[in-house]
């Protein structure tokens, strides 16, 4: 929406008319009447009528220029962002049994509520694009470690079809040759037009000591030992080549989230999987049923990480938390100047614009938006949108067109609303179906809708308009730039961000490594595939066509603390460690740590001193017998188990460890050595669908810092380990 200034003094009537009859003691105390029949009152209600009437002109220059050059620059309020969820779609069994029926048709602008408890507002999602949904259902889903032995292929159909349980399609590590084979079922021929295939990579949490996962952005350049996949069909005799080009891959190689394309270019028949000459995985069956296959094949090259799938299905397409209003008569011009009037629905969205139309008896004619009237002439056809409450604005005859007076003359022909963070729901709640479809049988999302922003404040606008003006010009050039952009992502919900370049990609070229924080007071906080894709698809617009661009999720040290203190003999012993453990978990917070509390700074040191501080600060404690800072080391071999059981082996793997840690940070270990530890933290594994969570008690070593400081790694942050290794005593005799 325009921008609109504040007010410098907000007193009306009634506050300046208080405020002058309460300094009447003080200046004249000889005055007692104070009754509205005085003379002397009315005087003074007289003079706060003409302050409010001199205060009321002033509100209208309050930063007005400031504000006016912003809007010569082209700055304005950023407008509300609907959310983004995937749909999936389920048709009916019998279309495939009853009709000859292979694929139907979900047009686009299909409207599906959700069904989400204590919204402030009902949400509907609309689709963007028309979905070719097929009748064959995805029965079976395999993997094939690609070779004969027995075991080598798996079922893995229940992974699959339930959230929370997921498989490696190629083996961990990924291996040549490995594949994922899938089986559609249908009573009709298969389709032959295209057909999409949604894949959602595994969404989880770091563990400790676990790397952060990284999305991939924008077409990057080819490096020499990326993944390689073929996407192939079982023609009857033998695996044919699917051609499912580089843009037809959404996923990229199976490593972020997205839709494959392809487009059978034969007629696929059913066949046994006897047929395939692959190993069986279950027990022969005496009338085997006969399946559509298809399959992806790992062909070389490396993954980065994964690929760990969570879900593939089909018929799925994306949908926005906003609706479409089409005809709308906006009202009736009345030949006046000045003239307001408002839409339906609000707020309304920038992207598509709004196509407005007036007749002014020469038929309906398109008239243009504009941001102010200062340049438009008697005779432009012009009109101002406020799109937070609907309203457009039309010219006073001097300063844009006076529409001619007409009944029912002004038409909005098609705009789009909504919007809002309202609009970011859970999981599996888009379900309720308003637009009617006699062939779907329920619909629903898999993934939580993202990208719901509302609209920017003001106050916001006047600060962060400049600073992406002159800083970075909506573009991404330096460091700094990606790391501003990334915090701008609408929808996303960074917190902090941070960049740096790197130089492992595999022809040597670099790339940038752009690390987001997201809101969360969870002590690791780790952004969602969501987010980071999110992120990826904003700084894809605006990065150099050379740039290579990665988001991820930050680095975190794992660390804990050992202290024993004394406190006062009045003192609640429980209270105070309860305060230090709180003190410390904010003090070493991503986001509302360091000293300044606007959350730890990315690669800065522990310092031993800035510690013994924060638990120094803590009412009721005298003095600290013991402090020690335990950071948790990542295992070096290749056990991919990120802890260590407590066995005879142990000893050299502290060594080994110790020394790691020495080599990493040369100049921080001078002088004061880590000393090799254990320490013992509760894990929970959770349970599987009908399993139940289990606590299991994972051993890790730790390199010890004893009065002194403990280093970090460039642009890392610390994660603290709870419950502390913490001892509160009195001390007997002491003040």
């Amino acid at each position: 929406m325009p921008l609109q200034p504040p007010k410098l003094d907000d007193r009306d009537f009634k506050s300046l008319f208080e405020e002058v009859r309460s300094r009447i003691p003080r200046y004249l105390p000889e005055w007692t009447d104070w009754n509205e029949s005085d003379p002397g009152i009315t005087l003074l209600q007289l003079q706060a009528w003409l302050s409010e009437t001199i205060l009321y002109r002033l509100n209208k220059l309050p930063e007005l220029n400031y504000l006016k050059f912003l809007q010569l620059l082209g700055i304005e309020q950023t407008p509300a962002k609907p959310a983004q969820a995937d749909l999936t779609f389920i048709l009916k069994e019998d279309l495939e049994t009853d009709a000859n029926i292979a694929d139907v048709l979900i047009p686009k602008g299909t409207v599906v509520g959700s069904s989400a408890r204590d919204l402030p507002q009902p949400v509907n999602f609309e689709t963007e694009r028309t979905l070719r949904a097929i009748t064959a259902r995805l029965e079976l889903v395999l993997t094939h470690d690609g070779t004969d032995d027995d075991e080598a292929v798996k079922d893995i159909t229940q992974d699959n079809n339930n959230s929370g349980r997921s498989f490696a399609p190629f083996g961990t590590p990924a291996t040549t040759g490995a594949s994922m084979i899938l089986a559609f079922k249908s009573k009709q021929p298969f389709p032959r037009k295209e057909v999409g295939l949604q894949i959602y990579l595994t969404e989880k949490g770091q563990d400790l000591l676990d790397a952060p996962a990284i999305s991939d952005c924008g077409p990057s350049v080819e490096s020499v030992g990326g993944p390689q996949l073929a996407w192939e069909w079982w023609d009857g005799q033998a695996w044919d080549s699917l051609n499912v080009k580089e843009t037809d891959d959404g996923t990229r190689a199976l490593s972020r989230n997205g839709q494959v394309y392809f487009q059978v270019p034969g007629q696929i028949p059913q066949t046994k999987y006897s047929s395939l000459g692959l190993p069986l995985f279950q027990e022969d069956e005496d009338d085997p049923p006969l399946y559509y296959w298809m399959r992806v094949r790992f062909v070389g090259g490396d993954y980065v990480t994964g690929p760990d799938i969570d879900r593939v299905v089909t018929n799925t397409v994306q949908a926005a938390a906003a609706l479409t209003a089409r005809d709308e008569v906006v009202g009736s011009s009345s030949g006046t100047p000045n003239q307001i009037m408002t839409l339906r629905y609000s707020p309304v969205l920038a992207d598509p614009p709004l196509e407005l139309e007036v007749d002014e008896g020469q038929g309906p004619k398109p008239w243009e938006l504009t941001s102010d009237f200062h340049a438009s002439g008697p005779q432009d056809e012009h009109f101002i949108l406020n799109r937070s409450s609907g309203e457009i604005i039309f010219g006073d005859g001097l300063h844009g067109r006076i529409p001619l007076a007409g009944q029912a003359n002004v038409v909005a022909r098609s705009y789009r609303y909504g919007g809002g963070r309202t609009g970011n729901v859970g999981q599996e709640t888009v379900t309720d179906m308003v637009t009617s479809n006699p062939d779907v049988e329920e619909v629903t999302n898999y993934r939580p809708a993202i990208g719901g922003e509302d609209e920017e404040p003001l106050e916001s606008t006047k600060v962060t308009g400049p600073r992406e003006l002159f800083k970075t010009r909506d573009r991404a050039v330096t460091l700094e730039d990606f790391a501003e952009l990334a915090m701008a992502t609408p929808g996303a919900l960074v917190a902090r961000a941070a960049a740096h370049a790197s130089q492992d990609s595999g022809d040597g070229s670099s790339i940038i490594n752009v690390v987001i924080v997201p809101q969360s007071r969870d002590s690791r906080p780790v952004p969602s595939a969501g987010s980071r894709e999110l992120v990826c698809r904003y700084l894809d617009q605006r990065r150099l066509i050379t740039s290579q661009v990665r988001v991820m999720g930050p680095l975190y040290h794992d660390l804990s603390v050992l202290i024993n203190v004394r406190t006062k003999d009045d003192a609640d012993l429980l209270e105070v460690k309860e305060a230090i453990s709180d003190r410390l978990a904010k003090y070493f917070h991503p986001l509302e740590g360091g000293l300044d509390r606007q959350g730890w700074q990315f690669g800065r040191n522990v310092y031993y001193s800035e510690v013994l501080h924060e638990v120094m600060s803590v009412e009721g404690v005298l003095l600290v017998e013991n402090l020690e800072l335990l950071k948790l080391l990542p295992r070096t071999d290749i056990d991919t188990r990120p802890y260590f059981e407590v066995d005879e082996s142990l000893l050299g793997a502290q060594d080994d460890l110790i020394q790691a840690e020495i080599n990493k940070f040369p100049d921080m270990a001078e002088g004061c050595v880590p000393e090799a530890r254990t320490i013992t933290v509760s894990a929970v594994e959770i349970g599987r669908e009908g399993e139940e969570d289990a606590t299991e008690l994972r051993t890790y070593v730790v390199a010890a810092y004893s009065c002194c400081d403990m280093p970090v790694e460039d642009g890392a942050l610390l994660a603290l380990v709870q419950p502390l290794d913490l001892t509160v005593n009195y001390l007997r005799g002491g003040p």
